[in-house]
């Protein structure tokens, strides 16, 4: 039984989420940022006040999602 993992309540697992395409940071400044994805869409300037993680992490893109 090598590499096979018997699970004693597969039912009760609950299901996993799609993965999110994100966009990521492609120009900033000190009041606005704007992202890209790897489809091509751009974001226009965001002038929402993002934190340091939200702006690594990337936004969620509108057209793949």
């Amino acid at each position: 039984m090598r590499n096979q993992t018997l699970e004693l309540f597969p039912d009760t697992k609950p299901p996993r989420a799609k993965p999110r395409k994100m966009a990521h940071i492609i120009d900033g400044g000190p009041d606005a940022v704007m992202f890209e994805c790897s489809c091509g869409w751009n974001s226009d300037w965001a002038h929402n006040n993002f934190t340091y993680t939200e702006i690594k992490r990337g936004i969620p893109c509108e057209r793949c999602n």
